[in-house]
């Protein structure tokens, strides 16, 4: 890099560029990437981008690390001790994020970045806020019946009349994803609703939207009270989960086994109440798991971690 004043080579210089974007370039003049300690700060730049990290989270020396807005590293403890049990179970895809009900924060991990997981019935709490929305929070008698079994016994018939009748179909989910901007969420191909791909972080903006700080009106409060309501007593053979270590939650769990051997994929999202607004949203998604318990006991391995460390 040259400077475009002085014409000289820049060496060991912290360079914003015009349009706001920062580099670093080191001793020789040339541009840096992966961890940087500048002036007592460790910094993150993208290999691929040469970008500043901000906002996200990158491993350094085998920990994973949350770079915040200035792309300063923070330690992350929670992280840390997901990564660590995550490290435990092999052969799984895994994803895990929460976010603070005081602070907005998210915290997440995956021990595979880029990859999506298919949602299995925890699609079923963004067709209930669907279908709320489209209906203003009225729903039909009708409706309603097919609301209770849906979320409170994980009724595939019932979810599939609702999606059917009353959204488009499968690919009429498109709708509240677009809205919420849930851009790595994609509806299930050719009517399989339970097949939706999508990640633990997009999860958080759904969940956001229902119990921690709205960012538009697509949801009116008696809708949001309305999901709360279900969430909060589904079936007792179904609150393993995100519910670990905690005595009150809101809970919507998903489960599915494809193909032979039968491998499940098994999931959980909700909320964890708090005092003083201190509870925390959560998803977790897994794969791979045979038997299910597997799964089940993982998710439940993280979401008491989480309780026991808390969220901020």
């Amino acid at each position: 890099y040259f400077d475009p004043v002085t014409k000289l080579r820049v060496d060991n210089a912290y360079v914003k560029s015009q349009w706001g974007l920062w580099y670093m370039f080191g001793s020789n003049g040339q541009i840096v990437t992966g961890p940087y300690n500048w002036q007592g700060s460790t910094y993150y730049f993208d290999p691929s981008s040469y970008l500043r990290v901000e906002n996200q989270f990158r491993a350094v020396n085998g920990v994973t690390h949350y770079f915040n807005d200035q792309g300063i590293m923070q330690d992350d403890s929670l992280v840390a001790r997901w990564e660590s049990l995550i490290n435990g179970y092999q052969g799984h895809h895994i994803m895990i994020a929460v976010q603070s009900q005081k602070t907005d924060n998210i915290h997440e991990y995956t021990n595979t970045p880029g990859y999506r997981l298919i949602t299995a019935s925890t699609v079923k709490v963004a067709v209930l806020a669907q279908l709320l929305h489209n209906t203003n929070g009225n729903l039909s008698s009708y409706q309603k019946q097919l609301a209770l079994s849906m979320i409170r016994d994980s009724d595939n018939d019932a979810t599939t009349t609702l999606i059917n009748s009353f959204l488009g179909g499968t690919s009429g989910m498109q709708a509240i994803y677009s809205v919420l901007g849930m851009n790595q969420t994609t509806p299930g191909v050719n009517g399989h609703w339970a097949q939706t791909l999508t990640t633990a972080t997009d999860q958080l903006k759904l969940l956001n939207e229902i119990f921690i700080k709205p960012q538009s009106d697509y949801l009116n409060e008696n809708s949001r009270n309305y999901i709360k309501s279900l969430m909060s007593s589904v079936n007792s053979s179904q609150t393993w989960g995100i519910s670990a270590g905690s005595s009150q939650y809101y809970i919507k769990n998903g489960w599915s086994a494809l193909a032979a051997p039968w491998p499940w994929f098994v999931n959980s999202i909700g909320f964890i109440p708090g005092t003083n607004n201190d509870g925390y949203t959560i998803a977790v998604y897994t794969d791979n798991n045979l038997p299910m318990s597997v799964g089940v006991n993982m998710i439940e391995s993280l979401a008491r971690v989480t309780k026991e460390m808390g969220v901020q």
